[in-house]
């Protein structure tokens, strides 16, 4: 189906309407978050069973390496009563902060990045995915190419160019049309410090 196409839109130009949205659903994810929604014994006892797990797949030939032995620490460090809490109460007050119509803005936002993947750079010069407003895979590209297109000519001309008959792909139909066109035009009319990027 060939790989996925991004629409990302400038944070610091983020319309109202996304905020909300993204406020509702972020306040709403951390309130019902496992650690939050467990009890202190249960969460005990999953985070040592993945401990105890992760040991007993490594200790075989007795090294591990830096990434083994960080992901160990971790473990270790989520199976204790402090880690429990802290987080625990680090989500319902990032909760709380999104719920709050007083709270301002930057704080939102930075609440906001550290509960979703969506978010990419910092919150100054930074971007968003706007995969869950209607922008993403609207059409796939094949072969991952490199490049993030900032204009809609830029974007247009190089699939124009990279397109063989077959690596555009819209609506299950092969190759660059008008309607990818279109879409291209409408991001760049409605965000137009976006980019579009694959991947």
């Amino acid at each position: 189906m060939g790989c996925h196409t991004w629409f990302k839109n400038r944070i610091s130009d983020m319309p109202q309407d996304h905020l909300v949205r993204l406020r509702e659903e972020t306040a709403s994810s951390c309130r019902n978050a496992w650690i939050v929604k467990t009890s202190y014994d249960r969460w005990l006892n999953e985070t040592k069973r993945d401990l105890d797990e992760f040991e007993k797949s490594h200790k075989k030939d007795g090294k591990l390496s830096k990434d083994d032995k960080s992901y160990l620490g971790m473990l270790k460090k989520m199976s204790t009563r402090k880690y429990y809490d802290e987080k625990r109460n680090e989500y319902l007050e990032d909760a709380e902060a999104l719920e709050n119509p007083k709270t301002p803005r930057n704080k939102v936002l930075r609440v906001l990045a550290k509960h979703n993947f969506l978010f990419d750079g910092d919150l100054r010069n930074g971007y968003y995915d706007l995969g869950q407003f209607g922008w993403g895979d609207n059409y796939r590209v094949y072969g991952y190419p490199a490049g993030r297109f900032i204009n809609a000519e830029e974007a247009i001309s190089f699939l124009e160019t990279y397109d063989n008959g077959h690596n555009v792909v819209y609506n299950m139909r092969e190759g660059m049309c008008d309607e990818i066109r279109e879409i291209i035009n409408r991001f760049f009319v409605e965000f137009p410090n976006g980019y579009i990027d694959y991947g």
